[in-house]
């Protein structure tokens, strides 16, 4: 994941930077190393709104119901072990599979929508947008910039872009929301639990701060 967030941070910081500006060699890699340290959040707001707002909104609606699907099966399980509403087994065997089918199919859907739309979309523009920020660059671009870099820009970079990226994002925002339901199911019967979540949020975060650096 983080190969691939290096790889997207210096695809943005040659497109979304001006060609009369110059891009020097030191501003460049200062540049990049800083996102690869602590993350740039334009960096992800450029690669969602290059992905387009349909296939955006699909795959978390999708990832959502996902989320719910695998955070309902359990307890429904749990209810079907004490017979909680007194149904013939068959019913509850029917809404466990269906459950199960909904989490199946939608999560294939989510896969789809963006290994079939948004990467290919978001391809197409960031290769796009590499291509005329060298094309009408200037020369000092080609003086103070190593020529190795620019090349890598359209060779593995490029190449962790189209298909680790998307990947890494699928899983992140599956499990995102999955730990987000959850959270919920556990919080449910004990609310009090739910006032421990600030703390861990946090801790989490300072343990990636960490991480990162």
């Amino acid at each position: 994941d983080s190969d691939s967030a290096d790889a997207a941070a210096e695809i943005q910081a040659a497109a979304a930077r001006p060609a009369n500006n110059g891009l020097a060699s030191k501003t460049l890699t200062a540049a990049s190393d800083a996102s690869r340290k602590m993350g740039d959040k334009t960096l992800y707001a450029y690669y969602f709104r290059t992905m387009g707002t349909v296939s955006l909104t699909l795959f978390f609606l999708a990832s959502a119901i996902v989320a719910v699907s695998e955070a309902v099966a359990p307890l429904w399980v749990g209810y079907w072990s004490k017979d909680q509403f007194h149904l013939p087994w068959f019913s509850y065997g029917g809404i466990f599979t269906a459950i199960c089918s909904v989490n199946l199919i939608l999560a294939l859907a989510a896969f789809f929508i963006i290994a079939m739309a948004g990467a290919p979309r978001t391809a197409r523009i960031l290769h796009a947008d590499a291509v005329k920020t060298v094309l009408h660059a200037p020369l000092q671009l080609f003086s103070e910039t190593n020529v190795g870099t620019i090349t890598n820009l359209f060779s593995q970079d490029m190449s962790l872009v189209d298909m680790d990226l998307p990947l890494s994002m699928i899983n992140f925002v599956m499990l995102l929301m999955m730990v987000v339901g959850t959270l919920f199911v556990v919080a449910a019967p004990k609310p009090m639990l739910a006032a421990t979540y600030p703390f861990l949020c946090g801790i989490l975060y300072a343990l990636q701060l960490g991480y990162l650096r």
